[in-house]
């Protein structure tokens, strides 16, 4: 409770000042008045009271100033015996008149006394009736809520009486200015004229609310995302259908798993994905149970057969996007045909290796019989068949065995020269023996270097190497190590750690298992794993604020949609970096993305006016 006692001559204009909200903020000092003697207690304004008067000297005040001039030898001229008797005398007078009037001066205050007034201070509003970055409704057009603050004003009430009323004050950005209106002049954008459809494009509706979302330091919202990613697919796929199609792999004649046209996930899609699979393994109980909860979403279209799968995923108030390339070259690697091609190329692999084992026993075989210097050392020619093991040497198959392969001067007087080793087999001590069995091994070690073996270049020395050099080409084609799909994860907030790419990448190859659980029949055993289907998370121009992670991510996608680059082993190897720089922190710079939400706002403004076709 709050009182108010004064003069009745100024009560009321003082209450008047405290009623009138204009007046507010309003600071009051509070100073207390010297006592006065006052010969008219009902008018204060009288012009009979005595001025304010010095206060009495005391003992005390004369002892210490004694002490003082003692001390310092300073006679001070301003006391005299005339000031202290006129003190005195004053003193005496006040003292009898305020005796006798006590009684009149509480009488006159109880009557200038006011009733006192309840007031009370209401606390501020609880919970905020809107949030930043929301667009509202103002009497100067829509605008973009930037803060907010609560300010207290005077409200005077027949029922109730409060120096302060709380209000909130929300700072709006009106795109040609800034406006501070509290929040009983603004309104929610929902049920008005921003509120409804301005034309709707591939089933993605539009409205003057979603175009407030173009203005700059603004969060893009799914509508944007999905009518521009769907744009752009159309307009890729109509140039590629008048080049005549996208290029085939090779081995592409077999079926259309090399993929053409591209195919755009909703935003709200990679969520699903993310709350189905809530962490769980990827097993077929649990592939079966996606597929059953998500296979309405492509339930007309063969995802499998498309050259690139857009996911845009919306998360923690962040975009990023996720693309699949050529994600139908893996699923035809399971395929029965390709298994079957395999299976043969082990055969014929393992006919051209006795090919070349029977080639090497009959120029053996001819070597041997023709040699004279068997017939010079007494030991009969034998046949090379039965010792001939699997690596190609030739080893005497018994101490009476050996095996003559050469005659000539030099050769012989090479062997002289060399010492048996530990790993020769004596047959005999005589020294042309000796020599016949070193002949042999020579000759055997030579035909072994003269054999050229093929391999695999995906492979490396780790992988198969083969007889052909058709062989070792036909093998290439169904390497496993030859990869020409993957997944790359586009992110340009990585500094913010809000979206994990092996985590966006797991989610995605675990949802892709489950789409393909309808190829098992004619494709058994196909699996996702991260060694068949490797994916990288690209490295690309990084935000500088929270606001344009969307803009940032149709930037990108759009990119790889329009100038999809060559996805081969070498470009899922090096993660992209090998490819004319396609990917890389200096691709673009932050003007793109500043022009690119004017260019996004003129689009829809073309389509709606029908100046561009769909």
């Amino acid at each position: 409770k709050t009182f108010f006692c004064c003069n009745a001559n100024l009560i009321q204009d003082v209450v008047n000042i405290l009623l009138n909200p204009e007046n507010y903020p309003l600071y009051i000092t509070l100073k207390r008045r010297p006592a006065i003697k006052r010969t008219d207690l009902i008018n204060i304004a009288d012009s009979s009271l005595e001025p304010p008067r010095k206060r009495q000297r005391t003992n005390n005040d004369t002892q210490q100033q004694q002490q003082q001039q003692s001390n310092d030898g300073v006679i001070c001229l301003l006391d005299s015996s005339d000031e202290e008797e006129e003190d005195n005398n004053v003193s005496e007078t006040t003292e009898a008149n305020s005796n006798g009037k006590n009684d009149k001066i509480d009488e006159s205050f109880s009557m200038m006394s006011i009733e006192p007034q309840e007031c009370t201070v209401p606390k501020d509003p609880p919970i905020l009736q809107f949030e930043e970055d929301d667009f509202v409704l103002t009497p100067y057009g829509a605008g973009k809520i930037l803060t907010s603050r609560v300010e207290r004003r005077a409200l005077v009430t027949n029922n109730d009486a409060t120096i302060f009323k709380p209000i909130r004050i929300y700072s709006i950005d009106l795109h040609f200015g800034t406006c501070h209106l509290p929040a009983t002049q603004i309104q929610s954008l929902t049920g008005t004229s921003f509120d409804k459809t301005i034309f709707t494009y591939q089933k993605v509706p539009l409205n003057e609310h979603d175009l407030l979302r173009l203005r700059s330091m603004t969060y893009l919202n799914d509508s944007i995302v999905n009518f521009y990613l769907k744009y752009v697919k159309c307009q890729v796929e109509a140039a590629t259908a008048s080049t005549g199609g996208a290029a085939k792999s090779e081995g592409g004649s077999w079926d259309d798993f090399d993929g053409e046209g591209i195919h755009i996930f909703p935003s709200y899609c990679y969520t699903r994905i993310q709350s189905s699979l809530n962490g769980n393994r990827n097993s077929k109980a649990n592939r079966d149970r996606i597929w059953k909860d998500l296979k309405s979403w492509t339930k007309n279209v063969d995802i499998f057969k498309k050259r690139l799968l857009v996911f845009p995923i919306n998360d923690s108030l962040h975009w990023t996007v996720c693309i699949v390339c050529n994600p139908g070259r893996l699923i035809r690697r399971y395929s029965k045909e390709v298994i079957e091609k395999k299976q043969n190329l082990e055969l014929k692999q393992k006919q051209a290796v006795e090919e070349r084992k029977r080639e090497r026993r009959v120029r053996l075989e001819e070597l041997d019989a023709s040699s004279p210097l068997a017939n010079q050392t007494g030991v009969a020619p034998l046949s090379l068949t039965p010792i001939l093991d699997g690596a190609g040497c030739v080893q005497p198959e018994s101490g009476h065995d050996v095996v003559v392969v050469d005659d000539k001067p030099e050769t012989i007087q090479s062997i002289e020269q060399a010492k048996p080793t530990a790993q020769s087999t004596v047959v005999t001590d005589t020294p042309a023996a000796r020599k016949c069995i070193l002949l042999a091994k020579i000759e055997a070690a030579a035909n072994k270097k003269q054999e050229v073996q093929w391999q695999c270049e995906y492979c490396g020395e780790a992988g198969p190497k083969y007889e052909t050099f058709d062989l070792a080409l036909e093998h290439e084609s169904t390497c496993d190590e030859n990869i020409d799909w993957c997944m790359i994860h586009f992110d340009s907030g990585k500094h913010f750690k809000l979206h994990k790419s092996t985590e966006v990448l797991g989610n995605i190859r675990k949802y892709l298992n489950a789409a393909a659980a309808d190829y098992e029949s004619t494709h058994p055993g196909v699996i996702f794993t991260t060694k068949n289907m490797p994916g990288f998370s690209a490295a690309v121009p990084q935000q500088d604020n929270a606001k344009d992670c969307g803009v940032y991510m149709l930037e990108m996608a759009e990119r790889m949609m329009r100038n999809t680059p060559q996805i081969d082993n070498e470009f899922v190897k090096k993660k992209g970096a090998s490819k004319n720089n396609f990917f890389g922190s200096n691709s673009f710079n932050k003007d793109v993305i500043v022009q690119k939400r004017d260019d996004i706002h003129q689009l829809i403004q073309r389509l709606r006016r029908g100046e561009t076709s769909l």
